[in-house]
């Protein structure tokens, strides 16, 4: 079973993109999912009405002319390729910017020596004992949650494709802009303080990198580490835990299927458990890591700050801005 899981991680890239195609093809126009008219068209990025106020006062182009164009028409019949447009963005400026969170620089090290010392005093220092412990009672334990750590993105794509198809839109709309959001903080955070990861830190510590194990240690390196978003968000503060809790608490509250409602809250409780036992992210991360998510929701109408610059995109694209009302709702802020 390990080994599936694990030639299954070495393709996580395909497998993210899988599960894109899957809510694409989904969430095409005239395909009934929601209960929703056929004739339903997509849902603009943000209501009018959602827009700061500051942002009103960027003139905007009026696309409408566009409506005819080929790339509008494409838009209109699989509207769910913006969203993958977006996180696809997204994506690659996480990997522009990571190096600034580099956690190899002897600063890292330092800054993580300090956390490690701060919970000690706090008496909060569980990621050794964690890890220890269950590589004492067995091995393939810690195997099985460095998998579930590393399926982390591809449990996310799947989380954005539900949510898109089943939740209410102004709630998927917040929770989306929330999770673009967070990244965007602890990145700012990690370039101001980078700090190393516990299986990271240096030997004397006493942590295994697991996701890398060492000679004699059973189990192959998994290519997914590796990436430089990982290295830098995998430290302080930790997205993995604050974005599962999320994912978790909204899927719970509007997920439309029973058995998905009662398994949802498990995954925040089994994300906590990986990230210490692998020794991916300290506990302060975590911490820090919630905070950075409950920012994210506080703040997440920033993201519509960005809204004129869309619509001269797709001005200079030539294209009109898919849009959507589902029964006569007005249309939702994303």
């Amino acid at each position: 079973m390990a080994w599936a899981l694990q030639n299954l991680l070495e393709s996580l890239g395909m497998l993210i993109i899988i599960i894109f195609v899957v809510g694409l093809l989904a969430n095409r126009r005239g395909l009934d999912l929601r209960g929703a008219s056929p004739t339903a068209t997509y849902i603009p990025l943000s209501d009018e009405t959602s827009v700061p106020s500051r942002a009103k006062c960027i003139p905007t182009p009026d696309n409408r002319s566009f409506r005819g164009n080929f790339t509008s028409s494409l838009l209109a019949r699989f509207p769910f390729a913006l969203e993958i447009l977006y996180w696809g963005v997204m994506y690659f400026v996480l990997l522009a910017t990571s190096p600034l969170g580099a956690s190899a620089t002897p600063s890292a090290q330092s800054h993580a020596s300090t956390i490690l010392a701060f919970e000690k005093t706090l008496g909060i220092a569980i990621e050794l004992p964690l890890q220890r412990y269950l590589l004492r009672v067995h091995p393939l334990i810690l195997t099985l949650l460095s998998d579930v750590f590393l399926l982390h993105p591809s449990l996310g794509a799947a989380f954005l494709v539900y949510g898109y198809t089943y939740f209410p839109p102004t709630r998927y709309a917040l929770l989306r802009r929330a999770l673009a959001l967070a990244p965007l903080l602890t990145l700012a955070l990690s370039a101001l303080w980078p700090a190393t990861p516990p299986r990271l830190t240096p030997p004397p510590t006493g942590f295994i990198d697991v996701l890398h194990p060492p000679p004699g240690y059973a189990g192959d390196a998994h290519t997914w580490a590796t990436t430089a978003p990982q290295r830098a968000l995998a430290a302080l503060p930790s997205l993995h835990l604050g974005a599962a809790l999320l994912m978790g608490a909204s899927t719970a509250r509007w997920g439309r299927h029973l058995w998905l409602r009662v398994l949802a809250p498990l995954y925040p409780t089994l994300m906590a458990v990986a990230v210490l036992a692998t020794a991916s992210a300290w506990v302060l991360g975590c911490a820090a890591g919630l905070c950075a998510v409950g920012l994210g929701l506080y703040l997440n109408r920033v993201m519509l700050v960005l809204r004129p610059l869309e619509e001269w995109v797709f001005w200079v694209c030539r294209t009109e801005r898919p849009r959507r009302e589902e029964d006569g709702r007005k249309p939702w802020a994303a």
